[in-house]
């Protein structure tokens, strides 16, 4: 490292401090010296015992986040259920968790709410009561709950109204 810094400042600079063999006199060699250890401890130690206990630790949480999701698994999948329904409860009032549920059950899952079609009663736009209040929705299902026909090219954004009146009609995904 020091001998390419000399040689370095001799090709650049020919007429300051250049000896005979076309080796430079360094002014402080014992800085460049310093540097170019540092260097090379930085990039080149050799050591790779840290690296080797920063994954070691990594390996170890991952284990330990697999074992734990293993023996709660019922407690996660209450914790998830109880979510998910919530979300049911408040379909309509945030965009962005309707179109989290939409994706849910239009894409990931295929399916219709949580247990069923009925989980969809808890909510004030599409439980069966809300017929007397004159809503379109009553009985009725979001447009992601409802199976695609192969010909259909432009989703049918109603075709959830009423489907829970008649459910032998087979629009509704079930799981």
């Amino acid at each position: 490292m020091k001998n390419a810094i000399e040689i370095g400042f001799c090709k650049r600079y020919p007429e300051k401090n250049c000896q005979r063999n076309g080796r430079c006199k360094v002014r402080y060699p014992r800085l460049v010296q310093e540097r170019a250890v540092a260097f090379s401890a930085t990039f080149d130690s050799g050591n790779g015992l840290p690296y080797a206990l920063f994954l070691g630790i990594i390996l170890l949480l991952e284990l330990t986040a697999g074992i734990m999701g293993f023996i709660f698994k019922d407690w996660i999948k209450m914790q998830a259920t109880g979510g998910f329904q919530a979300f049911i409860i408040h379909y309509r009032e945030d965009p962005d968790q309707q179109n989290l549920i939409d994706w849910i059950q239009e894409d990931w899952l295929q399916c219709c709410g949580i247990e069923g079609p009925k989980d969809w009663d808890k909510n004030n736009y599409f439980n069966c009561s809300s017929q007397a209040v004159g809503s379109r929705e009553a009985c009725g299902v979001p447009f992601s709950c409802c199976k695609r026909k192969p010909n259909e090219i432009i989703k049918n954004k109603q075709c959830g109204y009423d489907v829970r009146r008649n459910p032998n009609e087979g629009y509704i995904n079930y799981k």
